[in-house]
């Protein structure tokens, strides 16, 4: 039986040790949400320089992680990373990229990335999604409007070519893309929970309030936000159906 790869491209330490200390890093967070049987997940630290030793055929499916890092900063493990994801891609293994993840997928398939014109999107935001979702075999019984937590300075600028955009926002107008019939990318964390994403806001208030947000509205507004782990569990599944009909 094929693993789920996790591409771990960044970690909570030095940004939110509190997450550290009470849930583990990022990829606990991920495995605790209970999408992914964690005898079933292979995690590879790139940002540590972990390498992608791999093809990308042996994995029933791929997740690309958050990170703390810039796109538009690049190094090495993310030039090496984004080289293997255009090989992940053409094989039609199903990808799903988180924040940075979604970024990273924009980047390594001729998109541009930077920082987000409307600035920093922080806390517990509405998404909005496009009719497009109807079809589409992780969206389709979305609502038009969907609560999801987030935190990025930088976004897609441009999309590649043939990428669509499913949901978006007034900040963030490329909340969701779909790549390829089998690659996704979200904007947002589907990941975080209310008492995580509460940590997170803390953790990182300093940038929060630099950028002009009221500490207090956002702390407010941070509310559960159930579609998200209704993506990762679909996602999960969708790549295990696939594998089996490619088996």
């Amino acid at each position: 039986m094929k693993k789920f790869l996790i591409i771990k491209t960044g970690s909570f330490i030095g940004h939110a040790d509190d997450i550290i200390e009470k849930y583990g890093d990022m990829d606990s967070v991920f495995l605790d949400a209970d999408w992914c049987p964690r005898d079933r997940a292979e995690v590879v630290s790139v940002y540590l320089d972990e390498k992608l030793t791999n093809p990308p055929t042996q994995y029933s499916g791929i997740l690309i992680t958050g990170s703390g890092s810039m796109m538009s900063i690049p190094e090495q493990w993310m030039i090496d990373t984004s080289n293997w994801i255009q090989k992940a891609i053409v094989t039609s293994v199903p990808i799903l990229g988180i924040c940075f993840g979604h970024q990273m997928l924009a980047h390594a398939l001729g998109g541009l990335v930077g920082p987000n014109p409307n600035g920093l999107e922080a806390g517990t935001v509405d998404v909005y999604f496009d009719t497009k979702c109807n079809d589409d075999p992780l969206f389709f019984d979305f609502p038009q409007q969907a609560p999801f937590h987030v935190h990025h300075y930088e976004s897609i600028l441009s999309l590649p070519e043939g990428a669509e955009i499913l949901a978006g926002n007034d900040i963030e107008k490329k909340h969701v893309v779909r790549f390829s019939p089998y690659a996704w990318g979200v904007q947002f964390h589907p990941e975080l929970t209310v008492d995580i994403m509460n940590i997170l806001i803390d953790s990182l208030a300093d940038g929060i309030k630099t950028a002009g947000y009221d500490m207090t509205i956002i702390q407010k507004e941070v509310r559960e936000t159930p579609y998200g782990f209704r993506l990762l569990n679909r996602f999960y599944n969708f790549a295990e159906r696939t594998g089996r009909i490619k088996l």
